[in-house]
């Protein structure tokens, strides 16, 4: 049985990528790169449906923290952020 904990602080310290950790750890910087882009790249595709802006930096972050989540299958946030997707819900994540 594999537990991860999750994490999404503010500010962070040093580097932007502590701010998303896994297990108490930072995301490493190619993953964090890897996935920046991953989200960046959508909601420029996207962002003419918006009326041509991008989510502020802090909204960003957040966005990118629930991508990292998701895509890591981190324990019962993957189920809370599956279902904040899909239904409404309370996780008990902070950012």
């Amino acid at each position: 049985h594999i537990v991860f904990s999750v994490n999404c602080s503010s500010p962070h310290l040093v580097q932007v990528r502590e701010r998303i950790r896994i297990n108490g750890k930072p995301i490493g910087k190619k993953l964090f790169t890897k996935y920046f882009w991953q989200v960046y790249g959508r909601l420029y595709e996207t962002k003419d449906t918006y009326g041509g802006s991008k989510p502020a930096y802090f909204r960003f972050l957040t966005i990118l923290a629930f991508h990292v989540f998701l895509q890591e299958k981190v324990g019962r946030y993957y189920q809370c952020t599956t279902s904040l997707i899909s239904g409404p819900v309370f996780p008990s994540y902070f950012c």
